[in-house]
Parts: structure tokens; sequence; C-alpha cells
């Protein structure tokens, strides 16, 4: 059977309660590079496997460089696969890049600079590093998973949604952007059983105890002073309590909406008697990620709004629970109103888009910075 074992960072190098490295298995060919099919890693040295099974499994202590590489080029795998089989068991044709079939331009070291970005002009993910003025020592965003999966989580929706990243888009539209990238960091999290139990244990079960799952990108924000990381998802934020409409803190109040989705499916559905907890996280987040991914792909091609996406998301189910748990998520949030709990959607899968070549070096295309 195909397949390669690679080594990655468990979450980034500063959360030791998660582990600092894991292992994660890629059942489709990875070449020299690391490259296959959808990515190639650029800006680096070539790295190679590092046994006759043709396995990438560096140690980050001996050999840094191979080890960033390796990590980056798997995580947005992971992300990619991720949505890949749910748009195919939704009857799509999986996710092709916007710009066709070349792949994906992966740069773990593009420099130096307290960011990180996707630039659909140019075919890219970029991952900078910076010096610590708090800590001392350098950052690489390229070794948090959560800024890699953030950013691939972009070129995901651009994919789908090529309109959404242009200028001129609502507020909400940019901060779906935003949201879409930090929910994708968390439904890739949750869709591996070994970092579902590490979550339950780090929270003991309660997904509402301060977490690696729902502090983005630790490292990233401890050098700016911020103890929860970047951003928090675990939020009880409303649209009255942002103050100004940044996309980025704008996208708090949904990514704040579906964390509690997630934790309140799992905490309706949890019986420790039947399943253990750590399957019950797995299932419910799996769960979420059909119902987000449908309705991301069902709303409007320009200027989608929270409410857009929200009401997709009651129509994505059937099961009256669920259908609750996403309104009273909402509702306490401002995103829908009283009578939209009511409302009738047709519930019609659009066609999946396949890339639109003719958008290249758009110059109202916006590159989707982490920051």
């Amino acid at each position: 059977m195909m397949g390669h074992k690679l080594n990655v960072w468990a979450q980034d190098p500063s959360v030791r309660n998660a582990g600092l490295t894991r292992t994660l298995f890629v059942s489709e060919p990875v070449f020299n590079g690391p490259r296959n099919k959808n990515v190639i890693v650029r800006g680096v040295k070539t790295v190679y496997p590092t046994d006759r099974y043709n396995n990438y499994l560096y140690d980050p202590r001996n050999h840094p460089e191979e080890f960033d590489s390796t990590h980056c080029f798997a995580v947005v795998h992971q992300v990619l696969e991720m949505y890949e089989r749910v748009i195919q068991r939704m009857g799509g044709g999986g996710i092709r890049w916007v710009w066709g079939d070349q792949p994906i331009n992966l740069w773990p070291y593009a420099g130096d600079d307290r960011n990180a970005y996707y630039s659909r002009n140019e075919r890219a993910l970029k991952f900078f590093y910076f010096y610590d003025i708090i800590k001392g020592g350098t950052v690489y965003t390229c070794r948090s998973y959560d800024v890699v999966a953030h950013e691939t989580g972009h070129a995901v929706l651009d994919s789908l949604k090529p309109n959404w990243i242009k200028t001129g888009q609502r507020p909400q539209t940019a901060a779906l952007h935003e949201s879409f990238g930090d929910v994708t960091n968390l439904l890739s999290l949750m869709s591996k059983m070994d970092m579902c139990q590490l979550i339950i244990a780090d929270t003991m079960g309660d997904l509402h105890t301060k977490s690696f799952l729902s502090s983005v990108a630790e490292e990233f924000g401890r050098s700016m002073g911020r103890k929860d990381g970047l951003r928090n998802a675990d939020n009880d934020l409303s649209l009255s309590q942002i103050s100004d409409l940044e996309s980025h803190s704008l996208s708090r109040v949904f990514t704040g909406a579906v964390y509690d989705i997630i934790a309140d499916i799992y905490d309706a559905t949890r019986d420790d008697t039947k399943f253990d907890p750590s399957e019950t996280l797995f299932r419910s987040a799996k769960k979420v990620t059909q119902i987000f991914t449908y309705a991301i792909i069902t709303a409007p091609d320009s200027d989608a709004t929270f409410r857009d996406v929200a009401l997709n998301m009651l129509t994505a189910t059937k099961d009256k629970s669920i259908k609750n748990i996403i309104w009273q998520q909402f509702y306490r949030r401002e995103v829908l109103t009283r009578k939209d709990a009511k409302v009738k959607i047709p519930k019609v899968i659009t066609r999946i888009p396949s890339g639109h070549p003719d958008d290249e070096d758009d110059p109202t295309v916006c590159a989707c910075c982490f920051i």
C-alpha cells in the first residue's frame, strides 16, 4: 500500500501539553521536496525520505529545516484532504486550486516579517519569521499548526468562493474568510483521533476549559503579549460588542459560534458508557465539518454575510436538536433573529467551482494575512 509517514509539530514549539511532535500518515504519493500534485515546497533545501520506506521522519532539533518543510507540507495536505473528503461525500468532485491544476507554492521561510499569508496572484502560501522582543529568539510562523492550517483554509475557500477575497466585498464577507481559516484549524485538529484524545485529556472533557484547541497561534500571540494566543476561539462575543469592522476582529464572532456549536453537540451526545469522550468529540467535529462546508458552498458567491452562512447551516441537517444548537448560538451572538428559526431555505447543492484561471493577477484580489 502506498503511503508515507511525516513528522509534524503537534501545535507549535511553545505548546508542551499537546506534545511537541506527532506523526501523520499521507496515503498519496509524496516526492522529494517534499511535493505532490497539489503542493510543492519552495525556498529551502530539497528534502528526501529518511528511510527505505520513503517516510519523512525528521527530528526538529537535528534537522530543523527539513522538519519545518515536512511539517508545512503535511498540514497543507491534511487540510486539503479533509475538505476534499467531505465535498466528495456531498457529491462534489473535490477541490481544485482557483488557478487550475498547478500546485500551490509553499514557502516555509519566506522572509523576515511578523506575518503569514495566502496569495492567489503568487499562487503561494508564505510563512515568515521574526524576532520575539518579549522572550527573545526567533518565531517561525511555519512551525505553528494553527497558522499553516489557517492560511491553507484561505486557499481552499478561494477555490470555492473566488469573489469573497476581492476588494469591495462587505466587511462580514472578509470576516468570513478569516473565520474560515480559524475554523479550518479547529476542524482539522479534531479530524484526527490522536488529537481528540489529547484535547480531552487537556480539557478534562470540558471544551470550555482553556486549552491549545481554543487558543489560536500560541507562540505568535505570546510574542505580542497575549496569554491566550493571537485569538481565542472559545469566546462569547456578539456583533454589538465588536467596535470595529476589521476582518480579523469581526471574525471572532462567527468563529466563537462554530466553536460553541461543536462543544454543545459534544455535550449533548456524550455518553461515556457507550463511547470514549474522544470518539464523541471526533464524531461531533465531523458533523460540524459537513454542516459548515455545505453552508459555505451554498452561500452567495459575493457579499456573503454571517446570516447567510448561519441559515445554510440550519438547513444542512435534519436533526432538530442540532438545528436548535445552531440557532441558539447564532441568535445569542445577534447573527440570527427569532424569525430566522422558522425560515425555510431550499436545500440545493450548488456546483463546486473548479478553478477560475481568468482571475490570475487580478488587482482586485487581496492577499489573506494572518494578522
